[in-house]
């Protein structure tokens, strides 16, 4: 019995140290990295001594189309893919953590990301994009911990911090070395031969779909809006909204979608920008302005930024 005790606490102290070694690797990377969705875009910005004064938050139909070049004043870009409300609310208490609040933020609105899908409605698991600031952040941790029970046991192993980020991490530390003094990096998706092709068939795909009913507000997903644009006011952030439609969207399957989010945002006062066919006609005539229907390649990226710095001059403060 002794044996396999000393032996078993062996183990134990030999993972912890592999753990430990691993996560200060990692860390080092981590911390001298600057661009990358994986926390390198978030990380320049806590570093900057003069951050910008607007941010731009949304998923990956923002990270690659909106240019914050485009605009007037210093700006950044730091959507990330696949991200939710609940993942923007965990970047804003991070910058809020900090001390580093701007004084505008460009939101992308994604009504499907207020819908259930499922019969059975599902927390939100973006907030694991943040996992790295699991010890800096209450909303942060919270949010992880709701994910499941198990969930925030898993930050005993200080390296699950990088869980899934590995790679990214150490790609993007040394890209991040050819761009340490160009300031904020952003790329445009660029057209591509197929693009028109693509978003042909998924424009035709979409024709086909037939829309029984809208789907159902998630519980879970229209608490995060709210939650937001009073974050904003409380820190007096200048937000400002904007919704991009696919191209050939059926929008009577996410009509509830739609009518929350204008609802919300009427009853808050904010300012959104809508594109449509009127304001927008050369992007929903145009398939090789987009990459698959859903994301735009620097043709459309390039229009839509223009479209969205003529909006946020009108409301700047």
């Amino acid at each position: 019995m002794k044996k396999t005790l000393i032996i078993l606490a062996i183990f134990i102290i030999t993972v912890k140290l592999i753990d430990i070694t691993c996560f200060q690797i990692l860390t080092y990377f981590y911390e001298h990295t600057f661009i990358g969705q994986d926390g390198g875009d978030i990380n320049k910005y806590l570093h900057d001594n003069a951050p910008p004064d607007m941010i731009i938050m949304g998923s990956s139909t923002s990270k690659f189309q909106v240019n914050p070049d485009s605009f007037p004043g210093k700006s950044c870009n730091l959507s990330r893919a696949m991200a939710t409300d609940c993942y923007q609310l965990g970047l804003l208490s991070l910058l809020i953590q900090n001390n580093k609040t701007p004084k505008t933020i460009l939101l992308s609105l994604w009504p499907r990301n207020y819908l259930q899908y499922g019969k059975k409605d599902q927390h939100p698991e973006d907030a694991l994009f943040l996992r790295y600031y699991f010890d800096q952040s209450d909303y942060i941790k919270n949010e992880i911990s709701d994910i499941s029970y198990f969930e925030s046991y898993k930050f005993l192993f200080s390296s699950y911090r990088f869980n899934g980020m590995v790679t990214n991490t150490i790609k993007y530390y040394y890209l991040g070395q050819q761009h340490k003094d160009t300031g904020y990096y952003f790329k445009y998706q660029q057209p591509n031969l197929n693009d028109s092709s693509n978003s042909i068939a998924v424009m035709k795909m979409r024709k086909t779909e037939k829309a029984s009913k809208s789907l159902p507000l998630s519980v879970f997903n229209t608490a995060y809006l709210d939650k937001f644009i009073d974050t904003c006011k409380k820190y007096h952030i200048n937000l400002l909204c904007y919704y991009m439609p696919l191209l050939n969207e059926d929008e009577s399957l996410i009509r509830n979608g739609i009518s929350f989010m204008d609802k919300v945002l009427a009853e808050k006062n904010i300012p959104i920008f809508k594109f449509t066919k009127e304001n927008s006609e050369i992007l929903f005539n145009n398939p090789g302005y987009w990459t698959d229907g859903e994301h735009m390649n620097e043709k459309g990226g390039a229009f839509q930024s223009s479209l969205l710095a003529a909006f946020v001059k009108t409301h700047s403060k």
